[in-house]
């Protein structure tokens, strides 16, 4: 414990821009090399393509359940519950979209009254990042709006959502930043590879030939001539005849010069590398959606579970500024400042469905006891409850204590 206490006071924020490059007329710059379209040709590549799918359509197909706390009106949570069923899924894709490939995303919130005369949202408008700029603060570097153009947008009417934010770079930082290196590396590697190929596709034809010349019909004609023919019959047809003399016979002769190295080999092992790289790079473990060689089952389920474990961070970054920009303003504007955070969207885990399935055969075996004994008999009912976070009792029932048929009948039985 301090031997004294600081008094602590109401104060404006006195810490200046959190940021690495600068701010000119309060506008945010993006400190970024890679241009928004280069990020775009990332996203195309079907490995980043893949990953980047099932990261949004995870999200998108979960849900948002909608608490508040104790003693709030019906009428205002059924006010909050409306606005999020008419904008979840357009804004959760939208702005998963937005962070993953470039980092960051804002809306313009479109505010109009309702036939009970409050303030409600119209259309949560998606803007393009390429001319779209985040305007500060001078003095704090906190967000005061955007700007497309000479049109800006005051801090009321935006709804900001950002990733790997550092400082008060608002523009965060893209998941596909990670991966552009590596789909770089890809692109390269394959221009080799397909080099390559062309290379091996083609097998090159070579004529021995005697120096001097033979005789065709009766007629004297250069060998380097007739070689330049067979090779030219070869390459089009096929099918060519040598002229032999008894003397030479033995110096023509054709070989066809083929790759047989294993270099297309390593081109493949190096591209299904970098296409593992590019799947980490946007925070996806390729076993959660790739095929093994070799790992086992477990390892699968392990993976899936940190990606599971990362969609549900995403998705509660996106479900809690929704809160706070767009639910907790409204409550403020038409029921008083004394509701904001009293009424909330809250993101339902990804990984609830088990959970469900659980319920429903805990739910189960509570109507019909018949059942339950079969039932208790075949699970681990220690894990289900811990699942579901349904308290036991301390009290441990042995063997010959245990529920049997009998006692389910009496207990059908009333």
């Amino acid at each position: 414990m301090p031997d004294e206490l600081v008094s602590i006071v109401a104060a404006p924020v006195i810490s200046g821009p959190q940021i690495q490059s600068t701010i000119s007329d309060m506008e945010l710059s993006s400190g970024r090399i890679a241009t928004y379209d280069d990020y775009r040709e990332v996203r195309r590549y079907s490995t980043v393509a893949l990953g980047r799918s099932l990261i949004i359509s995870s999200i998108v197909a979960s849900s948002w359940s909608v608490n508040s706390d104790e003693n709030v009106d019906e009428n205002v949570f059924e006010f909050v519950k409306e606005i999020i069923n008419k904008h979840r899924t357009e804004y959760v894709r939208t702005s998963i979209s937005g962070c993953v490939d470039f980092g960051w995303q804002a809306f313009e919130i479109v505010h109009a009254l309702d036939s009970l005369g409050l303030v409600n949202v119209e259309y949560i408008k998606p803007l393009l990042q390429d001319i779209t700029t985040i305007l500060v603060f001078s003095d704090t570097g906190l967000i005061s709006g955007l700007k497309q153009d000479k049109t800006i947008i005051s801090k009321e009417k935006i709804l900001h959502v950002a990733v790997n934010v550092e400082g008060t770079q608002w523009y965060g930082e893209p998941y596909l930043e990670a991966a552009r290196p590596r789909y770089l590396d890809w692109k390269a590697a394959n221009t080799v590879a397909t080099a390559y190929d062309k290379k091996l596709a083609g097998s090159h034809y070579i004529v021995h030939y005697p120096v001097g010349t033979t005789s065709i019909s009766g007629v004297e004609k250069s060998n380097a001539t007739i070689a330049s023919e067979i090779i030219n019959a070869l390459v089009t047809s096929g099918g060519v005849g040598i002229p032999r003399q008894s003397v030479d016979r033995d110096l023509w002769k054709i070989e066809v010069l083929t790759d047989i190295s294993e270099q297309q080999g390593r081109f493949i092992q190096r591209m299904e590398y970098l296409d593992k790289l590019l799947l980490r790079a946007i925070l996806v473990p390729e076993r959660a959606i790739t095929e093994g060689h070799f790992g086992t089952k477990a390892e699968s389920v392990s993976h899936i579970d940190m990606l599971l474990s990362m969609l549900n961070n995403l998705h509660s970054t996106v479900t809690t500024q929704f809160n706070r920009q767009v639910i907790d303003p409204l409550l403020a504007t038409n029921f008083g400042t004394e509701l904001v955070g009293k009424v909330y969207a809250d993101a339902a885990p990804l990984n609830d469905q088990a959970k469900e399935m659980l319920e429903q055969i805990l739910r189960l075996a509570l109507a019909n006891p018949v059942i339950a004994i079969d039932l208790l008999q075949q699970v681990d009912t220690d894990a289900i409850l811990d699942r579901l976070g349904v308290p036991k009792s301390d009290i441990i029932t042995d063997s010959d204590n245990a529920p049997n048929e009998s006692d389910a009948q009496d207990l059908l039985n009333g």
